[in-house]
């Protein structure tokens, strides 16, 4: 690695030759070797802080190395890799460089485990909980916290069993009050924010049971197959301070109320709720694995069903965290229990792609954040309210379902708060706006709101009149049936692809670009520019958006070197010695966060890189509604950007953009993805107007929502954005795709994907 790092054959300290290296990280790089000596493989990890640190942040990051040799050093466990050796040599033509050598595990961590398989059955996933807290009791009995526990921390060996890695923040408790300058004043704590616990962020010092919520937060991905919450670093962290995670078992049907109850004692909020110590974890985790009883299904199940105060956890019985989870499965269908922001996924097969985040209304401000942070982050955020759920009445007895009134109706499709007020209100006023202006193919529908967290085939028992469905995508599985049984669902806003085309509902269309249409649109405009032959990809190659840009470019026979980065923060210097070594005509980059993105973005700009730049934009908006505000991401000048939703103010055809600004009015011509929720809208009600009267006027909901369907197949309505498609199967196959480029503090639109040449 030639300056900056190791290189392959070296032999460290006479001892340790480098085979392979496995992986780099913000401190170091990792590498198969073999202990001459000894005749054994291992693992070394080296101290290789990218070029550039300053002093400062060298002496912090040598100091975090140093404290993983002291923290493993300090453990016996058969759950935590064993530390062989640790010193210093001459490293890469450099003097005194700290190296670690470990025993060299086989296997995959878990979050590769969930790239690859998805979520996984329960009773392997509490096995896995369980054995992490055995290594964390060792640790925790031994004064280490490790702060950073995370599926990308976890390695699972070929013989099934964990092992703990990476003690690199770990937190020796008597040393608290010395360790302070290693998180400085105004910067976030270490650690990685989806699994952090809540006293983390208000720079509470922090005990023990910090991870005893994040091996709560690892069991509910494992569970699930995504995190228990999702989106910005600031809508998580907002998640995590104020939220209750949704039971495991609404998004993963079967699962023992065992385990609903423990995850919810993991991730108690306030760290007295979660249980004692790791030991009193672990035995509590292998207590619900011998526990039968499903969980009542969500919504469905009479209180009489929820499990009985005696069949709780022994281990787990006296916490307040678990009597609330019991209460929560009993609570009466009337009462106003919290749910968390992000609704689960619809699982059939858990995703291997990360969910779209929450469609939470909030308001992100500086003050708010302050308060509710201390002085430790100053980014925060505030919100209306701060545990939406699903609003609407548990399932009615037959007896007691709703009449069908004579009146038809449209859903606005959407998330909605304790008070069932919809969390997006962008997208009612643009579907009102456009049914006010339908002419008569309006006359006599009305709008009403859908909850995205109640299951699809109930929707018509709470609203029979139902007969489409606009904006957001519903979280649960849609179940087939005959044609009428739910209503048409034309979907606005942003998404992974997580309904197979194959496969796909006829009652179900679409006119916003998914992830991986955004990735495939890149692709075509990189492959497009001229000169442009190789290209270097570095991110999430399993992402939908980068797997897809991926193999779009090699179909255009374009050449594509990878650089896989996960959720770790890798060392620029990999990028850097990338793009001098490959020397392509083109770069992309897709990182999960904002602040890796500037990073890459600044170590690209430093090669002297003159070619195409591209970048995934990782706080692009998903919908609509106040959480869709611009952008705050920060691209330097000349880099391009996908956006899936139609803007008026980038909008370089002035006259067209007007003509949209005069349909929305000022106050949402800039939300993003409301000219979609129009122009869906217009859809609908053109189709309404193919159904004959005969069906419009009369009393059987069923065949108006089964001709409504059909004839949305066919119809070619006159909207905002239709010059990009004319009908909706059109729109699915060529979703509109725009191509910005940064120019100072604005993005310009270069390119309508959707647009010939």
């Amino acid at each position: 690695m030639s300056g900056d790092g190791a290189e392959t054959g070296e032999v460290i300290d006479g001892r340790y030759e480098l085979l392979e290296l496995l992986g780099a990280g913000g401190m170091g790089e990792v590498w198969r070797a073999r202990d001459t000596r000894l005749g054994r493989e291992v693992a070394v990890k080296v101290f290789a802080p990218p070029r550039g640190t300053d002093a400062a942040e060298h002496a912090e990051m040598l100091a975090r190395f140093d404290r993983e040799a002291r923290a493993v050093a300090a453990l016996e466990s058969p759950y935590v890799v064993a530390l062989h050796d640790h010193g210093t040599a001459e490293v890469g033509g450099r003097e005194g460089v700290a190296y670690l050598v470990m025993a060299l595990v086989r296997g995959r961590t878990l979050e590769r485990v969930l790239k690859d398989d998805g979520r996984v059955p329960y009773e392997k996933a509490l096995t896995w909980a369980e054995q992490i807290c055995r290594a964390l009791a060792t640790a925790h009995a031994a004064g280490v916290v490790h702060r950073d526990i995370k599926p990308a921390n976890v390695m699972v060996a070929d013989d099934d069993t964990v092992k703990v890695l990476d003690f690199g923040i770990a937190r020796f408790v008597e040393a608290a009050a010395l360790d302070q300058w290693l998180t400085r004043t105004g910067a976030l704590p270490f650690g990685s924010v989806l699994y952090m616990a809540p006293e983390r962020f208000r720079d509470d010092a922090g005990d023990a049971r910090t991870d005893l919520y994040a091996v709560g937060c690892v069991l509910y991905e494992l569970l699930v197959g995504r995190p228990p919450y999702v989106g910005s670093s600031a809508q998580v962290m907002y998640n995590h301070l104020n939220d209750t995670p949704l039971r495991p078992s609404r998004a993963v049907s079967g699962l023992p109320a065992a385990v609903d109850r423990l995850v919810l004692a993991l991730m108690a909020r306030d760290p007295e709720d979660r249980p004692a110590d790791a030991e009193t974890a672990a035995e509590a985790i292998r207590e619900a694995g011998q526990r039968q009883e499903p969980s009542p299904v969500p919504e469905e199940a009479p209180v009489s069903e929820a499990a009985p105060a005696s069949e709780k956890t022994p281990e787990l019985e006296k916490t307040p965290a678990l009597e609330k989870a019991s209460e929560l499965e009993k609570t009466p269908p009337h009462d106003k229990r919290p749910e968390p922001a992000p609704s689960p996924l619809s699982i059939a097969d858990a995703p291997k792609t990360k969910p779209h985040g929450s469609r939470r209304k909030a308001v992100f401000s500086i003050a708010a954040v302050i308060a509710a942070m201390g002085s430790l982050v100053a980014i925060g955020l505030a919100a209306d309210d701060p545990a939406p759920h699903d609003p609407e009445p548990h399932a009615p007895t037959a007896s007691k379902s709703p009449v069908f009134s004579g009146t038809y109706s449209i859903g606005t499709l959407t998330g909605h708060d304790d008070l069932g007020n919809p969390e997006d209100e962008d997208l009612p006023e643009a579907v009102e706006r456009a049914v006010a202006r339908s002419g008569g193919a309006g006359a006599g529908i009305d709008v009403t709101g859908v909850d995205s967290a109640a299951e699809p085939d109930r929707w018509v028992e709470r609203k029979p009149g139902l007969i489409g469905v606009v904006g957001d995508d519903p979280m649960e599985a849609i179940t087939p049936g005959s044609p009428g049984d739910v209503p048409a669902i034309i979907r606005t806003c942003r998404a992974e692809n997580h309904y197979d085309p194959d496969v796909a509902d006829p009652a179900i269309f679409r006119v916003a670009a998914t992830e991986t249409d955004m990735g495939k649109g890149m692709a075509r405009h990189l492959a497009a520019q001229p000169g442009v032959r190789k290209v270097y990809v570095r991110g999430d190659s399993d992402s939908g958006s980068t797997r897809a840009l991926i193999e779009t470019l090699r179909a255009a026979k374009i050449d594509v070197r990878i650089e896989h980065v996960s959720f770790e923060k890798e060392s620029v210097a990999l990028l850097r010695k990338g793009i001098r070594e490959y020397a392509p005509d083109a770069v992309y980059l897709q990182a999960d966060y904002e602040e890796d993105l500037t990073a890459w973005a600044k170590a690209v700009d430093a090669t002297g890189f003159t070619g195409p730049k591209a970048a995934w934009d990782p706080e692009a908006p998903l919908c609509s509604g106040e959480l869709a505000a611009e952008s705050t991401a920060s691209f330097p000048d000349g880099w391009l950007s996908p956006r899936g939703y139609y803007s008026a103010v980038r909008d370089p055809d002035r006259k067209h953009a007007e003509q949209v600004q005069t349909a929305l009015d000022s106050a949402w011509q800039v939300a993003p993805y409301t000219a979609e929720e129009y122009d869906a809208t217009l859809a609908m009600l053109a189709a309404w107007a193919r159904v004959p009267k005969s069906v419009r006027t009369g009393n059987d909901p069923e065949l108006a929502r089964s001709r409504l369907t059909s004839e949305l197949s066919k119809v070619k309505p006159k909207g905002l954005l239709t010059g990009a498609w004319t009908t909706l199967a059109d729109a699915q196959a060529h979703p509109p795709v725009w191509v910005d480029r940064r120019d100072g503090d604005k993005w310009r639109q270069v390119k309508a994907l959707h647009e010939p040449g």
